[in-house]
């Protein structure tokens, strides 16, 4: 009898550790395919993020180069929204939500594009302070969303 109790033992334990293992490797597999799952969002997201701050440059050289005077709008006489500055809250948020080390600068980029487009900056001094904060932004956010996608693979 004892016997037959010790290998019951035995075989209840061999059970209980194969469970355990399977729920083990299962959870394991669980918690990699999660992780690969993020950084797949992760690498959307910052492509998400650089499309809109390419937008943003975009709009920024053409508005440079419209009219005689930088504070001319080229939105003001059609009605339209001004793009721009929804390409910069983009970036902004997108920033906030999964990227951190960016925040900073897109806030800087952000601000400095309003100043620039609501301010109604007509001082040349002033829109050259502008102009390069948002050069500057821009060209740390460019350095930055390439540190994130090397660090993303």
């Amino acid at each position: 009898m004892e016997g037959l109790s010790v290998s019951a033992v035995i075989g209840a334990c061999s059970a209980l550790a194969g469970v355990f293992l399977s729920q083990l490797f299962s959870m394991l597999q669980s918690n990699a395919e999660r992780k690969n799952q993020y950084k797949v969002l992760q690498r959307e997201k910052l492509e998400e993020l650089a499309d809109h701050l390419q937008k943003t440059i975009l709009w920024f050289d053409v508005w440079l180069g419209h009219g005689e005077s930088k504070s001319v709008k080229p939105h003001a006489s059609s009605g339209e929204s001004p793009r721009s500055s929804d390409e910069a809250r983009r970036v902004h948020v997108l920033s906030l939500l999964y990227f951190p080390r960016l925040k900073l600068e897109s806030q800087r980029l952000m601000n400095a594009l309003n100043t620039l487009y609501f301010g109604g900056v007509t001082d040349e001094e002033m829109v050259m302070k502008a102009t390069n904060k948002f050069s500057d932004s821009k060209d740390a956010l460019e350095r930055l969303i390439t540190e994130e996608a090397e660090k993303l693979g």
